[in-house]
């Protein structure tokens, strides 16, 4: 028997289910960098998370400057883990402006800038859409006594002063004051509680003739340690 076989093409296609996807974005900088507590020489700050966009952060770096250009003055630097939302700043400057930041890490940030991790990283680092962060400024905690004490009058029936207020930093509490005169051979001392908020006071006559020493004390309370709790709380006097 011969058979004929004859030779045909034929196209077979088929078509897929649509796929989506989403590439990697920049994650979102936190809102709420804030301070925990203070106290003259260190600062507990607190954040909400970066909030990723299918790129992962590696590391959190913060980044902490003074505004004051004293020969004591340095930056701080230091990582934290991506799950991070508290740090801890110390040896700080008293009653000194500080500004923190805190950056998100991805690989992309990385590569972006020839990195192969983040120990390579700059002490500053390169602005990129990458690099996202949050800032704060604050100032550390402490206190200034009043300041420019002078005599607006002085006569046998009575003393008029002013003066400049105290000042507070951060969780440091201005109380109150008090003027204390005497006249400085053979007296005893004299003193007025005032309230925090007076600038001006006159000492009564009828006054002695004679040299007065006069001084005005400034209250505060201070807080020893970075615990919430009120006892941890000591009054000052400048």
């Amino acid at each position: 028997k011969k058979f004929l076989l004859f030779l045909e093409s034929y196209i077979v296609s088929t078509i897929s289910d649509i796929l989506t996807f989403e590439t990697g974005a920049p994650p979102n900088a936190p809102s709420n960098l804030h301070i925990i507590s203070s106290t003259n020489t260190a600062v507990r700050l607190g954040f909400d998370p970066f909030i990723e966009h299918s790129a992962e952060i590696i590391a959190l770096r913060v980044h902490c400057e003074s505004f004051h250009s004293g020969k004591n003055s340095r930056d701080i630097i230091f990582d934290l883990t991506p799950d991070s939302i508290e740090f801890l700043l110390s040896n700080l400057i008293e009653r000194t402006e500080y500004n923190v930041t805190v950056y998100a890490i991805t690989d992309e940030y990385l590569n972006e800038i020839g990195c192969h991790d983040i120990s390579q990283l700059p002490k500053k680092l390169k602005l990129s859409s990458w690099l996202i962060s949050q800032s704060l400024q604050f100032t550390t905690s402490g206190c200034e006594p009043a300041s420019q004490l002078h005599i607006c009058s002085a006569t046998f029936e009575s003393i008029q002063l002013e003066w400049i207020l105290p000042k507070a930093y951060g969780s440091t509490k201005y109380l109150s004051q008090i003027l204390r005169w005497k006249l400085e051979r053979g007296s005893e001392e004299h003193s007025m509680e005032l309230d925090c908020n007076t600038t001006n006071a006159i000492i009564p006559g009828i006054l002695q003739q004679g040299l007065y020493r006069i001084s005005l004390d400034s209250l505060f309370s201070m807080k020893i340690n970075l615990e919430d709790d009120e006892m941890n709380r000591k009054e000052i006097c400048l």
